[in-house]
């Protein structure tokens, strides 16, 4: 039970947050210090945020302690994700 309320409290944060259109590095720092102020030393989470800009055709992201995340391109490529913000 404990890692789904640590759960709820990263999706309460990111819903909270995402409104106010902060570049991506800021929305990770405010929501870490939200997970860092609301539990134990023991307790962490991995997380994966990017944003698509549909115009710029770019894509932003920020890894946090997850595994590379797979992008799956249109000719059947697939690439790791390793770089980012």
């Amino acid at each position: 039970m404990p890692a789904a309320l640590l759960m709820a409290n990263v999706q309460a944060s990111l819903r909270s947050l995402a409104p106010l259109k902060l570049s991506l590095t800021e929305l990770i720092l405010r929501m870490n210090l939200v997970v860092y102020q609301n539990t134990t030393a023991d307790k962490f989470v991995t997380f994966f945020c990017g944003i698509f800009d549909c115009e710029q055709k770019s894509f932003n992201y920020i890894n946090a302690g997850h595994n590379p995340p797979l992008l799956l391109r249109k000719s059947g490529e697939i690439v790791e994700l390793r770089e980012g913000d």
